[in-house]
């Protein structure tokens, strides 16, 4: 878990049992909204400097579907949920 001001950041990692995949859970404690954060990751994922490595999805995927995905990481816009005003978990394949 890190701590930033007013950001309480903690992670969890699920494998699943598929080559080379792994699915990362992100949890947050901030004043945002999730749809915020989708069109920051969205912008990020277009950004010339970061498309190489960062993916957007907001179509429903499951871990299969990144077999040969390029990306380092790829945001599922539809797997992640605000659960409170400052708590928010997203998701990353």
């Amino acid at each position: 878990m890190l701590y930033a001001d007013n950001l309480i950041f903690e992670d969890m990692l699920h494998y699943f049992p598929c080559s080379k995949m792994l699915n990362i859970e992100y949890s947050f404690l901030l004043q945002t909204t999730y749809d915020e954060i989708k069109a920051a990751m969205k912008a990020a994922s277009e950004d010339p400097s970061l498309s190489r490595y960062l993916g957007y999805t907001d179509e429903q995927v499951v871990s299969t579907d990144f077999i040969s995905d390029t990306h380092s990481g790829v945001f599922d816009a539809l797997a992640g949920i605000q659960l409170s005003p400052t708590f928010v978990k997203v998701v990353a394949w």
